[in-house]
């Protein structure tokens, strides 16, 4: 798979993503878009890892 846009910095994590989280990165990679998800603070950015 080939990626035709990379969102370099994104917060996926945040609570205004809860309801629909899973969906949003469903529709990044299915439209060839992939993310990579950024934490705010150290504590949330080694969840991320």
């Amino acid at each position: 798979m080939q990626p035709k846009f990379f969102d370099i910095h994104t917060h996926v994590n945040f609570p205004d993503f809860d309801m629909d989280r899973d969906e949003t990165i469903k529709r990044c990679l299915d439209n060839d878009i992939w993310i990579i998800n950024i934490g705010a603070n150290l504590e949330s950015s080694q969840k991320r890892l």
